[in-house]
């Protein structure tokens, strides 16, 4: 029971950190997957396969507040999810930082090819739907390797300063 609810509390201060705070900055900042990144880093580095569910809450919730009708995040951020699960079952098994890079560029690809299809048979159907810009994925892959960067060197000084304490 605890673990959920701090685990739900994590989940909502980097939903908010990523609705409020990084979506309000100028272009390319406005592309950092920061709720990927460290969906990624906690699955894939510290083994807490519960905190892969963060990635169907957040297609939801954008989904919930998008213009669209198309539930096209929802579906891709739950396609990202199985794609990082089934990564890590198979693939990526090392805790090293190339195996979380390597992982967190693969899902964040096979999310960015999920959104596309998906976009593309909407398109089919409804031309008002806007086209997909190459740029962002660009920008997110980017972004994506630096913040996964930062949650392996600054969590791994943190678990040695909290085990020299001990």
């Amino acid at each position: 029971m605890r673990i959920a609810l701090v685990s739900i509390i994590a989940f909502a201060c980097i939903l908010i950190i990523q609705v409020s705070f990084v979506v309000s900055l100028p272009w390319p900042l406005n592309t950092m997957p920061i709720l990927l990144a460290v969906t990624v880093y906690l699955v894939q580095y510290r083994g807490q396969y519960q905190v892969a569910w963060w990635l169907v809450g957040y297609g939801l919730w954008v989904d919930l507040f998008a213009i669209h009708f198309t539930p096209a995040d929802s579906i891709a951020y739950a396609v990202a999810m199985l794609a990082l699960l089934a990564l890590l079952r198979k693939f990526f098994t090392n805790r090293s930082l190339y195996g979380i890079l390597a992982c967190g560029l693969t899902v964040l690809f096979i999310k960015d090819v999920a959104s596309f299809a998906i976009t593309t048979c909407v398109q089919l159907f409804d031309a008002r739907v806007p086209s997909v810009e190459w740029s962002v994925f660009a920008w997110e892959a980017v972004f994506a390797v630096v913040l996964l960067g930062v949650c392996f060197t600054f969590a791994k000084r943190i678990d040695v300063l909290i085990r020299s304490q001990a």
